[in-house]
């Protein structure tokens, strides 16, 4: 439902990209101001294209700087009456706009940082070293730089930290433009020899950035915090947002994206990232990674993106939309009042079954748990009228088919639908449906924990909605099930 804010009803947001975290993007812009978005992509997912709040450009696969700048530039002249917005939740197109922020500024609100600020904080070897010399933790890290990977001369530094280690690329925009059999977005590498390896490939893929290798730091994905940022023109934080991670994508390439959530505040860890922030001279929307050492509960800082992140919406759900701060700083010069996101809530893209499989701290079950598979959906409403105006309830239940979610809409177990006719004529459209048997993430996250649940759970578990936004809103310490209200949309 859209908010109170008819000042900023002229706003039309304009996103790069077209996967779920773009469509985040234009469902918040949505809720705050009940505009629909213009998508600029190659090949956006089902939930865009059949989406009513969305109009999609089409772009070539990878196209030019210069082709990107024209289609932005006729975009901006088709929509001359409007307050435009650019936003993107891509490294490589953030770093398009930042390059080109003089052109596409003649015609776009843009909240990015510099150049100059990206390469001191986001770029992960700087951020690193500006960690050390502020006193905030980070993991112990060498460079490996690929420059002069073609000189007959080179090879990597001496890695002299105990394996296994973390291997990753210092620049997403650059490791982006590389490709070779096995790429991973992160490499867990467990002896020196698997090192060598990876060197080998990245040189014979044509890297030649900066590649680091860290020390392993333990615990599993519910050690990982999110922290998302506002700062405004005036170099003021006006919004401040944070979740713990329960659950992370095992695919390759998609390491270190969350798939479950739950908000919380951590006062501590804002501080030290907003000092952060203050000595880059930062602008613009930013995502902190950290993860907490369990052997002694100390934070260490990875990175921070220079973008609002793929998961935007736990923002959304934990009580603040990130895009009004962000719209009435860029477009009305508004010192808005310093936001916090307070409400606890599960934000997910996967079924809650499958993340109490992979929880074993008891607190942590007790309220994931709490979400409902029966009862009472208090949040259930606006969001169902939402969908079911503005892309169809056929394309809806297409859009968000999953037995698990939908049993949990229903309050039934073991609901799983077998007729659905309109599916086999629409079928090359629904291609976002990626429904992934619970062995997949067997395969890639292990096997379930000792203590963890081990019966079948209701038949619907057994497939997984990639392409969904289960939010479930909960009282902190909250268990009694008719109190707790979930909201099922698309991505």
């Amino acid at each position: 439902m859209a908010q109170n804010n008819s000042q900023l009803g002229n706003v039309k947001p304009v996103i790069l990209g077209g996967d779920v975290g773009a469509y985040a993007l234009g469902l918040q812009f949505f809720e705050a101001f009940g505009v629909d978005s213009i998508c600029v992509a190659n090949s956006p997912v089902d939930m865009i294209t059949l989406s009513q709040i969305f109009d999609v450009v089409g772009v070539q696969r990878r196209a030019s700087d210069e082709e990107l700048l024209r289609t932005l530039e006729e975009v901006a002249l088709a929509n001359a009456g409007s307050d435009l917005i650019l936003m993107t939740n891509d490294d490589g197109r953030i770093g398009f706009m930042a390059r080109y922020s003089d052109r596409l500024g003649k015609h776009y609100a843009m909240p990015i940082p510099t150049v100059d600020t990206i390469d001191l904080l986001c770029e992960k070897e700087s951020f690193a070293e500006l960690c050390v010399q502020e006193g905030i933790p980070t993991p112990a890290t060498i460079a490996v730089n690929f420059e002069h990977a073609d000189d007959p001369a080179w090879s990597a530094p001496v890695i002299d930290f105990e394996f296994p280690v973390i291997a990753k690329a210092s620049s997403g925009e650059a490791y982006g433009k590389v490709a070779f059999p096995g790429k991973k977005k992160i490499w867990f590498v467990d002896t020196p020899q698997e090192l060598e390896a990876l060197w080998e490939a990245l040189k014979d893929a044509g890297f030649r950035d900066t590649f680091l290798v860290q020390e392993l730091i333990p615990g599993d994905d519910t050690n990982v915090r999110s922290l998302t940022f506002y700062v405004d023109s005036n170099d003021r934080v006006t919004l401040r947002a944070a979740a713990q991670v329960l659950l992370q994508d095992p695919a390759p390439t998609m390491i270190g994206n969350p798939v479950a959530m739950i908000t919380r505040e951590y006062p501590e860890l804002w501080e030290m990232a907003e000092r952060l922030l203050k000595v880059g001279g930062y602008r613009g929307f930013a995502n902190f990674d950290i993860k907490v050492d369990p052997r002694d509960g100390t934070p260490y800082f990875f990175e921070v993106n220079p973008r609002i992140g793929r998961n935007s919406y736990y923002v959304s759900a934990a009580g603040q939309n990130p895009m009004v701060p962000m719209a009435r700083d860029l477009l009305m010069s508004e010192n808005v009042a310093p936001r916090v996101a307070t409400k606890t809530a599960l934000y997910s893209l996967v079924p809650v079954g499958l993340i109490r499989r992979y929880v074993t701290e008891a607190a942590l079950r007790l309220v994931v748990g709490s979400n409902p598979t029966r009862g009472t959906f208090l949040g259930i409403k606006p969001a169902l009228t939402c969908m079911f105006r503005r892309v169809g309830i056929r394309s809806f239940v297409e859009i968000l088919y999953s037995p698990s979610i939908l049993s949990s809409i229903l309050g039934v177990r073991g609901f799983c639908p077998t007729t659905r006719p309109w599916r086999k004529q629409r079928q090359k459209r629904f291609s976002c449906v990626h429904r992934k048997p619970l062995a997949y993430y067997q395969r890639h996250l292990g096997p379930w924990p000792a203590g963890g649940p081990q019966g079948p759970g209701h038949r619907g578990s057994k497939l997984i909605g990639r392409c969904s936004i289960a939010l479930a809103t909960l009282n902190s310490g909250q268990t009694n099930r008719s109190k707790v209200g979930r909201t099922n949309g698309a991505g």
